[in-house]
């Protein structure tokens, strides 16, 4: 039985589709990181495709908002599974 081909559209299904360029992503490029000094201020700079990406504070605020949203997404999404199956399983009983 599909149980997803029968849910509603739901915010925590709709934060997740930018899962991998959100949290996946980010993770590849603070993987490789290494630390620099920008304009005298601390950043980290990774390369990926060849591109030189450099972090600073205010991106690293961004991407642990990011996170926060994708982490409550998937809190969500958990919640909604257990409460699922809990549910199946009582009405077997």
């Amino acid at each position: 039985m599909r149980i997803c081909s029968a849910m509603e559209p739901r915010l925590d299904l709709v934060v997740l589709k930018s899962y991998e360029r959100d949290v996946i992503a980010n993770r590849n490029i603070l993987a490789h990181a290494r630390e620099v000094e920008v304009d005298g201020t601390p950043a980290l700079e990774s390369r990926r495709d060849g591109e030189l990406i450099v972090r600073h504070d205010q991106s690293m605020l961004e991407l642990r908002h990011t996170l926060r949203q994708q982490r409550t997404a998937l809190e969500m999404v958990c919640d909604s599974v257990k409460s699922y199956f809990s549910k199946a399983m009582h009405k077997d009983s």
